[in-house]
């Protein structure tokens, strides 16, 4: 496995992490992040409408952030979701949106998408929050560095990973850890010895996707965020090698995906934990779930959809997601979730928390997010995207930052205690890991890799 020591890196590997890091740290400044979220959906919306294995890329708009913000949020352009637990809820809502020329466009359980004129969001929110109707935009779940652009994208590294025995992963009775992500192509096992030889992928075709959906932008070269999936289910495997790792996406690898599409994901992931729970014997649902994105809401509470969804896990299904890489103290979400574990980043000497890594009150732990090595996915960089464009070859692994690398290890470390004894309830896994960490201003309990 790569050293965590900085000191072990070659000199041009040295330069790539603080190159990254350069990067990262760029998004602290507000001027600077809110031109290039402006330039990003720009971009993204240059790939709105298409599909990707039956998931849409949304067109987004831009809405005033709260608090006074000068940083805008990304919404899905004319739609709101809405709880509706019941039937007056739903006719409640149907009745004041259609005032404002809103209608049903999807339902998923209890979370209804309506849709109408973008020039009447805030009208539709209004009017919403006046009749006191459980609701929000359809936020724009982003993919942790979304917004970063080219110097924190993913380059080769210097230094490898210990070759992954391939008779690892098949413990059917070892703790699920279902990664919500961009997904991985079936097929692509990357690093010696395949180190997703033995992920699953989800029965919808949502989650089984090929390498055409990691390459929809043109040319047909990899999106920006193509192996971000790929490098989040790494990490939880060099975690916890025996892990019982499963693949659901919600994400499309141009930059995210809807808050309802990601509901819909965590659902699906939740489904496949009890399922194999329940082939194992155990009394209840029991696993880990990683989220390695987030975004800030346009009334600054928990994004409604979200919520619910997390709201109705089992208590022994411990969720962990990706603090952010915007360099301060401001909630996102899911992360800052009461019943979600927030992560943050150290740099990379393990010890010093990372300049860039979103902090607060809220984060729960952090760990190493800086010149990590893990599994990513075949295929040339688009040049738009990083002018010093990498090809990865087969099998490939890649050096990366963000608090979305830094997520997993900690997802793996608790699902591997939890391994331990089924019978012992989830919760215990989070409190033995707090008892390995230091506890850190804004950073939760620091835990060295290097300790694990």
């Amino acid at each position: 496995m790569a050293s965590d020591n900085i000191d072990d890196r070659t000199p041009d590997e040295k330069e790539r992490i603080a190159r990254q890091a350069r990067a990262l740290e760029r998004l602290a400044d507000d001027e600077w992040h809110a031109r290039v979220m402006r330039e990003s959906v720009a971009a993204h919306n240059e790939w709105a409408g298409r599909a990707v294995s039956g998931l849409e890329i949304p067109r987004l708009q831009l809405v005033e952030a709260p608090g006074g913000s000068i940083v805008p949020i990304p919404v899905v352009e004319g739609e709101v979701i809405v709880r509706a637990d019941d039937r007056d809820d739903h006719e409640t809502a149907e009745e004041v949106l259609a005032g404002v020329g809103y209608r049903e466009r999807s339902r998923s359980g209890a979370i209804v998408t309506f849709g109408g004129d973008p020039a009447d969001l805030d009208r539709a929110l209004e009017v919403m929050a006046d009749k006191g109707i459980a609701g929000s935009a359809n936020h724009f779940v982003a993919l942790r560095g979304w917004t970063a652009k080219a110097g924190a994208s993913p380059e080769h590294p210097t230094s490898g990973m210990r070759a992954h025995d391939p008779a690892k992963g098949d413990d059917e009775s070892a703790t699920p850890v279902a990664v919500v992500d961009t997904g991985v192509p079936e097929g692509v096992h990357a690093g010696p010895g395949g180190w997703l030889a033995h992920v699953e992928h989800g029965t919808s075709a949502v989650d089984r996707i090929t390498m055409a959906d990691v390459t929809v932008t043109a040319p047909p070269m990899l999106d920006p965020a193509a192996g971000h999936g790929a490098f989040a289910l790494g990490m939880v495997r060099q975690a916890y090698p025996d892990v019982h790792l499963g693949s659901f996406r919600a994400l499309t690898a141009v930059g995210g995906g809807s808050e309802a599409d990601v509901a819909a994901a965590i659902q699906r992931a939740a489904d496949w934990i009890a399922a194999v729970s329940a082939a194992n014997g155990w009394a209840r649902p029991r696993g880990v779930l990683n989220l390695s994105f987030g975004t800030t809401t346009v009334d600054g509470n928990p994004p409604v959809a979200i919520e619910q969804v997390l709201d109705a896990l089992s208590p022994d299904i411990l969720v962990v997601a990706a603090a952010g890489n915007v360099g301060n103290t401001e909630p996102k979400w899911p992360g800052a979730s009461k019943r979600v574990l927030g992560v943050a980043a150290l740099a990379h000497d393990g010890v010093t928390p990372a300049s860039w890594s979103t902090r607060g009150r809220w984060v729960d732990f952090s760990t190493i997010g800086e010149g990590l090595v893990s599994t990513h996915v075949p295929g040339e960089e688009n040049p738009r995207f990083d002018p010093q464009p990498e090809t990865f070859g087969t099998d490939p692994l890649a050096l990366w930052s963000g608090t979305s690398f830094a997520a997993p290890l900690i997802a793996g470390w608790l699902a591997r205690r939890m391994a331990e004894d089924p019978s012992v309830p989830a919760q215990d896994a989070v409190t033995w890991l707090r008892g390995r960490g230091r506890r850190t201003r804004d950073f939760g309990y620091a835990i060295r890799r290097d300790d694990m």
